[in-house]
């Protein structure tokens, strides 16, 4: 199957990028076809960023950065700082496309260009992704309560004809179909209240204005994220049989293992086989509280064998040799139960 590569275009700052680049992770577990190169803007040097870049350029050699120049924004427009930088970026982006386009047509191990992925505040770049004849991805890096709220606002703006910014200091309450509650008017963010910021902002979002162009908005993360846990969900459950020694200190750190594993699978149950010396009342007490606590971790007693009496100084591994036959049975019981039924996990394993 076909290469491809993606050209990410993060906002200027470590926060965006960090969760450009994890999303980019991702996509690259997921398929091995696909590369990523991310053109870096830069306000300024940052240490922690180079720093950054160079940890993820070390750990994956399918994710590479590249530093755009950096350009002077307009001075004569100080409130749109972000935004002229961005639009100031656009010949260096065109120029790094460009040559990544005229390296796949003249090698064939060089993936083509498949589309543009693109931070919420870069919309502007949606025609250079137009100019190359590929789709363009909005990344929006914030949750989607906040998305919602976004669009929400927009709404009020270009539909129902309300300044958003009139609710400075209001009283109002809005209510928004992204969140639960009603949201003081007055804790807007803040660039939704400036009437110098919202015209730059809301210019810059808004998705009825881009329908020419292929447009998809997306949470990208949400989605992969998704999938990941459904996938998760419909793979098979699975059964470890625990066998520890027959002493509370053995017994109580291993069921503390079988309580980390069961927590962060849901696939798995535990069972364990319980070995007893003599009738021990805090092993029962135990037994009984994690019973209690966990219904994925359950415990079987085995039968009482006696030693072999002419070995007193291998006391407790001929016990344990008696118990063999014993855990078997209950082993054959287990596999047994999971073959006759679709709800009963299979057998994944031993632990002792």
């Amino acid at each position: 199957m076909k290469k491809a590569e993606l050209v990410f275009i993060p906002t200027p700052g470590i926060s965006h990028l960090v969760s450009t680049v994890e999303v980019a992770k991702l996509l690259v577990d997921r398929d091995e076809r696909l590369s990523i190169t991310f053109l870096i803007m830069k306000l300024r040097s940052d240490p922690k960023i180079d720093r950054f870049i160079n940890s993820v350029s070390t750990a994956c050699n399918r994710i590479r950065f590249i530093d755009l120049p950096k350009d002077e924004p307009d001075p004569n427009q100080p409130r749109k700082f972000l935004f002229s930088l961005i639009e100031a970026q656009i010949p260096h982006v065109k120029e790094e496309v460009f040559k990544l386009v005229s390296q796949s047509e003249s090698s064939p191990d060089s993936p083509p260009l498949a589309g543009f992925v693109l931070d919420m505040f870069c919309t502007s770049m949606i025609d250079v992704a137009t100019e190359f004849g590929v789709p363009s991805y909005i990344f929006f890096t914030s949750g989607a309560a906040f998305l919602g709220l976004q669009f929400y606002v927009q709404d009020l703006h270009d539909e129902q004809k309300v300044d958003p910014t009139e609710f400075k200091g209001s009283d109002a309450e809005l209510v928004m179909p992204c969140l639960a509650n009603p949201l003081p008017a007055k804790v807007l963010p803040s660039v939704m209240l400036n009437k110098e910021w919202l015209p730059p902002v809301l210019l810059n979002f808004d998705p009825q204005g881009q329908q020419s162009h292929d447009l998809t908005l997306t949470l990208v993360l949400h989605q992969i994220l998704k999938k990941k846990r459904e996938r998760n969900r419909r793979m098979k459950k699975a059964e470890l049989v625990f066998i520890p020694t027959p002493v509370i200190s053995h017994l109580a750190s291993t069921v503390e293992v079988a309580k980390l594993l069961v927590d962060r699978d849901e696939r798995f149950s535990i069972t364990f086989l319980i070995m007893k010396l003599r009738f021990d009342p805090k092993i029962d007490r135990f037994i009984n509280s994690v019973s209690t606590a966990c219904n994925r971790i359950r415990f079987i007693d085995l039968p009482k064998d006696e030693p072999d009496p002419n070995q007193p100084r291998k006391f407790l591994f001929s016990l344990i040799e008696a118990q063999i036959p014993h855990v078997k049975e209950e082993v054959f019981k287990l596999v047994s139960q999971s073959e006759s039924s679709p709800d009963s996990p299979p057998l994944a394993g031993c632990g002792q």
